[in-house]
């Protein structure tokens, strides 16, 4: 076994700090809001020094060169509790640890779904190490937990407002970094360019609807970086209900209801990523469709329907748009949202295909 200097740093508002003793005395949350009923949060801490030491020992002999060995806790997403490891000037490794049944599954579906993307679409998606359940005294059931590269320099990217004007910033731990437009058109020029990649013109799958709300997208705007974008959260693929039994009627079909829906849902953000729900403006839109545009010329199924799309007027657009929010799987607020904007996003949809 590898003995290793260990520390152990908390994130918070102000960045990384050194837990006290009460801190890690304090109950461990499962959730945000869901503390565990006998785990405190330093069992935790112990319990990832513990079993990274023992997992995979050939990937992760490497840890023996950080010294001290740093294990930060990150923010808790409502599934699991993320953890990154490294040193104290970057990490390498993920480790997200559930409790809940529902966290278990979700922890393990995720698991999967990354590890087949990797190897369908490479470095766009986060490599995974290994999943296993472990025991911990003071907890009646096994933990889970899923071990996975952790994306140094990568961070959420979020629309934010000043009085009238939108801008875009960096959502990192040093603090928020105000982009420029170019690296903002960078951003969703990629994310479109990896929701392409993961849709399957043969078997019509697409990742379950997601929208830019989530930071399932998270971005690195060094510009010597040929990845600048890549995609951390996958709740599995799905197929459109109730598409044509002609094959080539069904490719068609699929293809533009595909379209539709990433040039909606593309759109949407939260200011600051948890703030009032945002429309984000056309020069987004247009990043957008030129990719896909651009991926399209790849596969005559998207051919022919960004062909038919280009010739629809605002009625036959708003009709399969009705069709698409029976596959968005929204929550209410959002769903709302994005009606009470439809004919917004429509009119800029209409104006971009017909310059």
């Amino acid at each position: 076994m590898l003995q290793l200097e260990i520390r152990y740093l908390l994130f918070s508002e102000n960045g990384y700090v050194e837990p006290s003793q009460q801190d890690l005395s304090l109950p461990w949350l499962v959730a945000p809001n869901l503390p565990h009923p006998n785990l405190r949060l330093g069992d935790v801490f112990h319990t990832v020094a513990n079993e990274i030491k023992n997992l995979i020992p050939g990937d992760l002999a490497c840890l023996s060169n950080f010294t001290p060995l740093v294990i930060k806790s990150e923010k808790h997403g409502p599934f699991y509790h993320i953890f990154s490891i490294g040193d104290l000037w970057r990490s390498l490794f993920c480790v997200s640890i559930a409790h809940t049944t529902q966290g278990k599954n979700t922890l393990k579906e995720d698991f999967y779904n990354l590890k087949a993307l990797r190897d369908k679409i490479g470095p766009f998606i986060p490599r995974c190490y290994g999943l296993r359940e472990i025991t911990m005294d003071g907890s009646t059931e096994p933990l889970l937990m899923g071990v996975f590269e952790w994306l140094d320099g990568y961070h959420e990217l979020h629309a934010c407002k000043a009085g009238e004007t939108l801008y875009f910033e960096l959502w990192s731990p040093a603090g928020y970094q105000a982009l420029s437009q170019k690296d903002v058109l960078n951003f969703f020029k990629n994310t479109s360019k990896i929701l392409f990649l993961c849709c399957s013109p043969d078997t019509h799958e697409r990742l379950s609807p997601w929208t830019h709300i989530t930071g399932d997208f998270v971005f690195n705007p060094n510009s010597t970086n040929p990845y600048q974008v890549k995609l951390t959260t996958v709740r599995g693929l799905r197929v459109w209900a109730n598409l044509p039994s002609d094959p080539h009627l069904r490719s068609v079909y699929a293809a533009l209801l595909w379209l539709l829906e990433t040039l909606l849902i593309n759109r949407v953000d939260r200011e600051r990523g948890v703030g009032e729900l945002l429309l984000l403006p056309p020069f987004v839109l247009k990043a957008t469709l030129e990719v896909l545009l651009d991926e399209c010329l790849r596969y005559q199924a998207f051919c022919t329907a960004y062909a038919l799309l280009k010739h629809m007027d605002l009625e036959e657009l708003r009709t399969l748009y009705e069709i698409v929010w029976d596959e968005l799987d929204l929550n209410s607020e959002v769903e709302r949202f994005l009606r009470d904007k439809i004919q917004d996003h429509l009119q800029d949809l209409l104006t971009l295909m017909r310059s």
